[in-house]
This record gives C-alpha cells, structure tokens and sequence, in this order.
C-alpha cells in the first residue's frame, strides 16, 4: 500500500478521511458564524472525548502523534503526507518513480529504438 501511496500520489483513505475530518473541524473554529464556531470550540477545547468532535480531533492527534495546534494548523497537510511516507524506503521511492514513469508512458518512449 505504501509503495501505491508513491505511485498514486493519494493518501490511504483512512489518513485522507482523517485529514478531511481535520480540516473540517478547522473550518469550523474560525466560522465566520458564532454558533459553529462555539460549537467547534467547545468540543475541541473542553468537551474532547464527551464531544465527537472532540474525540475525531484526539484520535487524529493519536493517529499522527501530533498535538492540537498541529492539528489546527495550516500545514496539518503536510504531517499527514509525512506519516503517510514514513515508512517508505529509498529503494521503495526509486521503484514508485520508475512505475510511475511507466504507467505515464514515458518509461515506454525512452526505451524505443525503431
């Protein structure tokens, strides 16, 4: 799965539901309408495990040993993009490309002598 993570340029889907999660509850905190965001805040800030949105922002935390300004923070992307490709290998991410370049074509084109 990890080496299709390369190949793809996606996410697993369960990390892409949890950035997504992550993202919404984001939005929701800086709401331009007050009952979200007072909704959001209370959750995230005092409710957590008692609040749904409380316990996806714990999990997500938990999920990428992060703490809750990461979380909340605009880069919280590319955390999630870093664990995801944590675990690949150098010789993963050489074999990722050169199947990359194949499935785009151009693996095929080089290699052509007629």
């Amino acid at each position: 799965m990890k080496l299709f993570t390369g190949v793809l340029v996606c996410l697993p889907v369960f990390d892409e539901i949890c950035r997504r999660s992550a993202n919404f509850m984001r939005s929701c905190m800086v709401h331009n309408t007050n009952v979200v965001q007072s909704v959001a805040n209370y959750g995230i800030l005092f409710g957590r495990s008692e609040s749904p949105v409380g316990r996806n922002v714990l999990y997500c935390m938990r999920r990428f040993n992060a703490v809750l300004s990461d979380i909340l923070s605009e880069e919280f992307d590319a955390l999630v993009w870093k664990h995801a490709t944590k675990d690949i290998s150098d010789e993963q991410e050489q074999s990722a490309s050169l199947l990359k370049e194949c499935i785009t074509g151009q693996c095929l084109n080089s290699t052509r002598d007629f």
